[in-house]
């Protein structure tokens, strides 16, 4: 149950995940700030 449920995200992930700045990133501080963007401004815009 739990492998058809992590296949079933990850192939919805796969097909509709948005191109952001900051995925992918390793730097923590660079996570951390842009997580802080990302809470005051559309999602949009970054």
């Amino acid at each position: 149950m739990r492998q058809r449920v992590r296949a079933a995200l990850l192939d919805f992930y796969d097909t509709h995940a948005r191109l952001l700045p900051f995925r992918g990133e390793k730097d923590p501080y660079a996570i951390w700030l842009s997580e802080i963007m990302a809470q005051q401004t559309r999602i949009e815009t970054l």
